[in-house]
């Protein structure tokens, strides 16, 4: 009971990287994986092993709020538990008088010196932690190999949570204790602990091998031979969450997500539990809490099922004074926000602006910014305030060196975000300094790792109107190409290249580098053909009003299909005369710029007719766009990236657009407007707007 007394309130961190340190929980239960001592209490997180199991819960709480109160009765119970630390030692280790000795004189010394201040008794704390883990490293490298099994399993553990605090002698001995850890309970499978009679072995036991787990992950080694024996160990302790029901505690959800970030996978019924219990108890959770939370159901790729909760979220993370928030809580609480689909766009407005104002904007790092913007991104939010913030940081980040901290994920999604809102830069060189470094980058040794990232941030730059000949010509070689197929999302891949090779024929006529094969080309069409079928089912208010141009102009005079068979999105054409009178389509003009565009001469054409058109007012081709919600700015007519693509080269094909936003009457009342409505709606807006005869 006195080792499981002291392993309940050591402090040792549990990191499978190094930005999990950031978590607070002020659980006295929880103390030890978790703490975030503040700087003006405590120098090390290591002072806290030896602060924290001297006070009861009541104390650990009170000495967060007066760093100076510093009694004789607390002194004395630290000092006492110092010799008590000792003891435990001596149970299995050595008998060495002069480490008993200095242990002694080092606690007589604190228990003396009532008039000295917090920080001295703090500072002497640290050297007597060191002494002591001085001493057991240097007779521990003796006898412990030799004396380990005859260790008591208890005893084990307090060795190895020791072990595991960082910047000690004893850090490089965690994996010896962790193994002998593990080969025990390995030997003794059949006799894990289960709900029945597992007691405080939740609190205790499986924490270690949480720790352990996390231990080989941060040291980039992974011990195989143990994965089955610590999912065993999960799933039987996940029964313990089961038969809590409503009594779930805090500490049952923390342990349970320590074992999501060990196996990246969350067991049934965990999040639905953990979902319920934050629910309730909110009050009981810092926002850096919510944060670790948030983490747990992103690693698990769980949504979060109550948009009250979300709602709960949000409003702490805006009601905390953001420097009180690590920056890697806010990336996981918007990572869960992107994965759930949480949409708020008073939240996200509100956050934009309080984010840029507060200390975060002045430290945050590219891959910071990164995570916020992507939810922006895919929630279709553009916040002007975060998007130059963005800019700056993304400047700052290509001025340093080239290839210090570089990711190309990193920059793929950055060009996402600023190719989905066209972002205009106030610096005018940001996209060329771009392209350089991708160039330079992409050319490097390595390119080949991550070549689904080169093609990303080029479709970005496309979407922006820009074609860097040299990362075009990357992008199309054989060797490349090569590369490119073994990546896992096959589909979406073949539609970047489609995307590519077509817009580069249409909008570079004078690139003469390496194209894709044809072959590869057709098979890519064929797909999209497909598509574009299913398309024609789902798209209810653009085939409403398909069959009202129908009897309004004759079926013979209008087409519906994908013009563009590379945007994969279907219009509606009618073709024109020079008296500006719907024409029959032949088979011979029916044919898209699907068939145009192989040889890469028919475009010249293409533009050339285009060229003749002398009247503005005076085209042969109209094309309908029926722009969806999903296509533009939340709840504005503001086109993003790939529909601005999509207009840009119709327009250069000789297309007049005719554009139907989400906000139009055809599509907010695709299922109540009678088809008498639709055919006055379309005849008057052809008739207005594009003086069609008819």
């Amino acid at each position: 009971m006195a080792a499981r007394r002291l392993l309940s309130s050591c402090a040792w961190k549990f990191r499978p990287c190094a930005t999990y340190r950031i978590f607070s929980i002020r659980d006295p239960i929880l103390a030890f994986p978790f703490i975030n001592v503040p700087h003006q209490n405590f120098s090390l997180l290591q002072i806290k092993m030896l602060h924290s199991f001297s006070f009861d819960t009541d104390d650990r709480q009170n000495i967060r709020n007066s760093s100076k109160d510093d009694s004789r009765s607390k002194l004395q119970r630290r000092s006492n538990h110092i010799q008590h630390l000792y003891k435990l030692y001596n149970l299995h280790l050595y008998q060495e008088k002069t480490l008993l000795a200095r242990i002694n004189k080092t606690a007589a010394q604190i228990k003396t010196s009532l008039g000295s201040s917090h920080d001295q008794n703090i500072s002497e704390l640290r050297r007597l932690y060191f002494s002591i883990c001085d001493g057991l490293n240097s007779n521990v490298r003796k006898s412990l190999r030799q004396d380990l099994q005859k260790c008591s399993y208890e005893d084990l553990m307090v060795l190895f949570s020791l072990a595991r605090v960082e910047d000690t002698p004893l850090f490089d001995l965690a994996f010896l204790f962790g193994e002998e850890l593990v080969r025990r309970a390995e030997a003794n499978r059949e006799h894990l602990p289960h709900v029945p009679h597992y007691g405080l072995n939740f609190k205790s036991d499986i924490s270690y091998y949480l720790i352990f787990f996390g231990l080989c992950y941060e040291r980039k080694f992974v011990y195989l031979k143990f994965v089955s024996l610590f999912l065993t160990i999960i799933d039987n302790s996940f029964e313990l969450v089961k038969a809590l029901g409503e009594s779930m505690g805090k500490a049952c959800i923390m342990y349970s997500l320590l074992s999501i970030m060990a196996i990246g996978s969350s067991p049934p019924l965990l999040c639905e539990k953990l979902e319920q219990y934050v629910l309730k108890n909110l009050h009981l959770f810092s926002i850096n809490d919510l944060g670790f939370v948030c983490m747990g159901f992103f690693t698990s790729r769980t949504k979060v099922t109550s948009h009250e909760l979300m709602d709960k979220i949000a409003k702490a993370l805006l009601d905390t004074d953001l420097t009180t928030v690590e920056l890697m809580t806010v990336s996981y609480i918007f990572k869960t926000f992107r994965y759930t689909g949480y949409l708020s766009q008073n939240f996200y407005s509100e956050f934009g602006n309080k984010f840029v104002r507060s200390r975060l904007a002045e430290t945050c790092k590219l891959v910071d910014v990164m995570h916020v913007i992507q939810t922006y991104t895919t929630m279709h939010i553009y916040n002007e305030p975060m998007f130059r913030l963005l800019e700056k940081v993304l400047l700052q980040w290509l001025d340093k060196s080239k290839f210090l901290g570089f990711r190309n994920k990193d920059l793929a999604r950055v060009m996402e975000a600023l190719g989905t809102f066209l972002y205009e830069p106030r610096d005018p060189d940001l996209y060329t300094k771009v392209e350089q470094f991708v160039i330079i980058k992409a050319t490097s040794d390595g390119q080949h790792l991550f070549p689904r990232h080169t093609v990303d941030i080029l479709v970005s730059l496309v979407n922006l109107g820009r074609f860097p000949q040299q990362l075009v010509s990357l992008c199309f070689s054989p060797e490349f190409q090569t590369l490119f197929t073994d990546d896992s999302n096959v589909m979406e891949r073949d539609y970047q290249l489609l995307l590519l090779d077509r817009s580069v024929r249409l909008e570079m006529p004078q690139y003469s580098g390496p194209w894709i094969p044809a072959d590869r080309i057709a098979m890519f069409q064929k797909t999209a053909s497909e598509m574009e079928s299913k398309q024609k089912e789902h798209r209810y208010a653009l085939l409403r009003s398909f069959e009202a141009l129908n009897s309004l102009l004759g079926k013979d005079r209008v087409h519906c299909h994908c013009i563009l068979p590379h945007i994969n999105t279907i219009d509606i054409e009618v073709r024109l005369n020079k008296s500006m009178t719907p024409v029959p389509f032949t088979p011979e003009k029916v044919g898209t710029v699907r068939n145009h565009l192989p040889q890469g001469v028919d475009v010249q054409s293409l533009w050339s007719d285009n060229k003749k058109v002398k009247n503005p007012k005076q085209f042969d081709r109209l094309a309908i766009e029926f722009v969806g919600v999903n296509q533009c700015q939340r709840g504005l007519d503001i086109p993003l990236g790939p529909m601005h693509l999509k207009v840009r080269q119709l327009k250069k094909l000789g297309y007049e657009i005719c554009m139907v936003y989400p906000s139009d009457p055809v599509q907010v009342r695709a299922l109540d407007m009678s088809q008498s409505d639709l055919y006055d709606y379309w005849k008057k807006r052809l008739t207005e707007e594009y003086s069609i005869v008819l």
